[in-house]
């Protein structure tokens, strides 16, 4: 794991590195397309503003 860490910290995609906003959820993730904002839209982003985890 912190051979993965130290490798991403080198790697250009280290700006692509976001937090997932999910209520309770903190997984990092890589938006490489700049538009993603969850780490997994069917868990996460399902119900987003509707009460669901999201």
């Amino acid at each position: 794991m912190a051979q993965r860490a130290a490798d991403l910290l080198a790697d250009p995609r280290r700006l692509t590195v976001r937090v997932c906003p999910g209520k309770g959820c903190g997984w990092l993730f890589l938006d490489v397309g700049g538009r993603r904002r969850w780490c997994n839209m069917g868990v996460c982003g399902r119900g987003a503003g509707s009460g669901g985890r999201g």
